[in-house]
């Protein structure tokens, strides 16, 4: 696989700017960041939290990730912004 050598410059930051926003939600999973507030009754349908707050804790755990788990994430990142042009559709069908 030939990276884009653009890619590799950008930051952590940059690249969750480029990616699609299921994307941006499994990356908070990986990071395990919660995207919806917690809640006292568990009969209540979850309340999103800001983009900024989910963000912001995505940045403080991506930080406090060893040397190997950053380089693992970053590769990742990596391959979802070089074929983040791909867009599947229902039935798991790529355009």
């Amino acid at each position: 696989i030939k990276m884009k050598k653009h890619i590799i410059k950008m930051d952590f930051e940059e690249k969750l700017a480029h990616l699609q926003p299921i994307e941006l939600l499994g990356i908070a999973r990986i990071l395990r960041v919660d995207v919806a507030e917690p809640s006292a009754d568990p009969d209540a349908k979850p309340i999103p939290r800001s983009g900024e707050a989910i963000i912001a804790d995505m940045r403080a755990s991506y930080y406090q990730l060893n040397r190997t788990q950053k380089r693992n994430l970053n590769l990742l990142l990596n391959s979802l912004v070089a074929h983040g042009k791909q867009i599947i559709v229902d039935g798991g069908e790529q355009q």
